[in-house]
């Protein structure tokens, strides 16, 4: 397990647009409203670097800063 803190720089800001992988080959956008996420489940001293309202309503957490488990949204492609 990484330990990290809540000092360490990370990739997105809150209302940055993202995707999160929601299972293999499955990802789904939204827009990052949180950051160092945590709540009463979690192992004491863990924090999830991104809370994320997904655009069909759900909250999720990112448990990583990575490209695995969340990337920046592709800007929509220029018609």
């Amino acid at each position: 397990e990484v330990l990290r803190s809540r000092e360490t720089p990370l990739r997105f800001k809150v209302g940055d647009r993202v995707i999160c992988c929601g299972g293999p080959n499955h990802w789904e956008s939204g827009t990052v409203i949180k950051l160092w996420y945590t709540e009463d489940g979690f192992a004491q001293g863990f924090y999830a670097p991104y809370q994320v309202e997904l655009d069909e309503g759900r909250l999720v957490f990112a448990p990583d800063d990575s490209d695995g488990c969340v990337r920046r949204e592709a800007p929509p492609e220029a018609s």
